[in-house]
């Protein structure tokens, strides 16, 4: 719980300081990170290129 309030912290702050790309890249790598494991390897590859054009990175 801790860890989720602090990811959504850090997304409003970065929004709240109008860093839309911070904002955008923080979401995107947590709903990685949440949903990799439940898609479709093409769903997966979709979403990692999603997360890669912010500048995030994700586990293979």
């Amino acid at each position: 719980m801790l860890q989720s309030i602090r990811h959504h912290r850090d997304v409003f702050a970065a929004i709240s300081e109008g860093d839309g790309l911070t904002a955008s890249r923080l979401a995107r790598e947590s709903l990685y990170a949440y949903y990799a494991e439940r898609v479709s390897p093409a769903d997966r590859a979709v979403m990692a290129d999603l997360v890669r054009e912010c500048g995030g990175t994700v586990s293979d």
